[in-house]
């Protein structure tokens, strides 16, 4: 008898640290699953504000027409020949909100639960567009910076860097090099660097209606 009743005892400790455990680790999946929806809800709100950045970005390259009108050699306003110094020197920037991605990336996802495959297509998102926008904006860069020197061998170049118009500036404004410059230097922005942009955009509509569609709305 003695022996069943410590057998007894024995078998209600292991259950109970058995049961101690599994509840243990229901409050801990409860509990992470919780924290994901949390950070769900902050990609959600940067892919929002993306969405919106990228909306004006894109206005705003289309909106530039100052470009057209010096290739075409249209007369200019004062204003309008001040701005032209900036048309190979200047280029758009984005910024991707990326706190949700960086708090999604370290929260160590169980991908046992529902919708965790929409997890991995938004981490993967994320890396595509952010290695996208550093490659394209570092070209651009460095073609404005490369623009920017050429124009030391020039005698009116004193007066650029201090974004003052001079004679000698006006007449290379109308030269076919000033020109080519220019077109190559839009070529960029209004190629490669919107497409990027009407890339990420698609894809974060698209991203947005699967979040609405999926256990994280």
């Amino acid at each position: 008898m003695q022996i069943q009743a410590l057998f007894f005892e024995f078998f209600v400790v292991v259950f109970g640290i058995l049961s101690a455990l599994f509840i243990n680790k229901i409050n801990q999946k409860r509990n992470h699953k919780k924290r994901i929806h949390s950070i769900m809800d902050i990609v959600k709100n940067d892919l929002i504000k993306d969405l919106k950045d990228a909306e004006k970005s894109i206005q705003n390259i289309n909106k530039n027409i100052l470009f057209e009108k010096v290739v075409n050699g249209d007369k200019l306003t004062e204003k309008e020949k001040k701005q032209s110094m900036d048309l190979t020197t200047n280029y758009p920037s984005f910024q991707v909100s990326t706190r949700g991605f960086n708090l999604l990336k370290d929260a160590k996802v169980d991908f046992d639960f529902k919708d965790s495959d929409l997890i991995t297509e938004i981490i993967n998102l994320y890396d595509m567009y952010l290695d996208i926008f550093k490659s394209y904006s570092l070209y651009l860069r460095n073609n404005s910076e490369r623009n920017l020197r050429s124009f030391m061998k020039y005698s009116w170049s004193v007066e650029f860097y201090k974004f003052e118009i001079s004679e000698g500036y006006l007449k290379f404004l109308e030269s076919a090099e000033y020109k080519a410059m220019i077109s190559y230097h839009n070529m960029l922005i209004d190629g490669p660097w919107k497409n990027a942009l009407l890339g990420y955009q698609k894809e974060i509509k698209e991203t947005l209606e699967k979040i609405e569609l999926s256990e994280f709305n």
